[in-house]
């Protein structure tokens, strides 16, 4: 009996140094934020992505999470947010939000994403005026004269505000960057891979749900 009791102790050391060397080896592709930010949805799970429409890396994880919208859960709410990390980024912060408050993001959001990095360096040049900015959207079907009284707009303004304090709320300093539930953030830096941030996503959107139903569980 004394000998089994020692096998099993032995064993459950052993399990525990493996177990505790496994968590160790994974790779830290998250961060938990030590106070949570509050969210618009709480019966939902919030992911944010802050980007800026010049960065080349947001450029090319677009892609990612186009085709992640594509398979998103009904129970996730997905946002994006085009905070001005710093001045040169507000005048696409602006365009953004008044192609949000015109209801016409998806007519312009991959055209502008694919002009300023990819197109022509006279084309990228006059997208970084306001002017410039109105008649690229014109040029894609959107109405001139409302997009550009909606571009000054207490509504586009607000948003814009709203952004900031998110993102520094998140202590986002770079982007791309991803936020889930008011809880998490991550991005190319921690994950390394444009794929890894979408499965760092992924496993946060499922230790929420994981969280969420353990709640309703307890409660009944």
């Amino acid at each position: 009996m004394k000998n089994l009791k020692l096998s099993a102790s032995i064993f459950f050391l052993l399990y525990m140094a493996v177990t505790s060397w496994a968590l160790a080896a994974q790779p830290v592709t998250y961060k938990t934020l030590n106070k949570p930010v509050p969210v618009d949805q709480p019966d939902k799970i919030e992911v944010l992505e802050f980007f800026w429409y010049g960065c080349p890396h947001c450029y090319h994880f677009e892609p990612e999470v186009s085709a992640w919208l594509e398979t998103k859960a009904d129970d996730v709410v997905f946002k994006r947010v085009a905070a001005p990390l710093n001045p040169a980024w507000g005048i696409h912060s602006k365009f953004y939000y008044t192609a949000e408050a015109m209801g016409v993001v998806d007519k312009l959001h991959k055209p502008l994403f694919d002009a300023l990095n990819s197109g022509s360096k006279e084309q990228r040049a006059e997208l970084y005026s306001k002017d410039g900015l109105i008649q690229f959207a014109a040029n894609h079907g959107v109405d001139a004269d409302k997009f550009r009284t909606t571009w000054d707009s207490f509504f586009v303004n607000l948003r814009i505000n709203q952004a900031k304090k998110l993102a520094a709320l998140y202590k986002v300093t770079g982007v791309p960057a991803v936020a889930v539930n008011g809880k998490y953030k991550s991005g190319l830096g921690l994950a390394g891979s444009y794929p890894n941030v979408i499965n760092t996503i992924n496993q946060l959107i499922d230790k929420e749900r994981a969280g969420k139903t353990a709640i309703t569980a307890s409660s009944e």
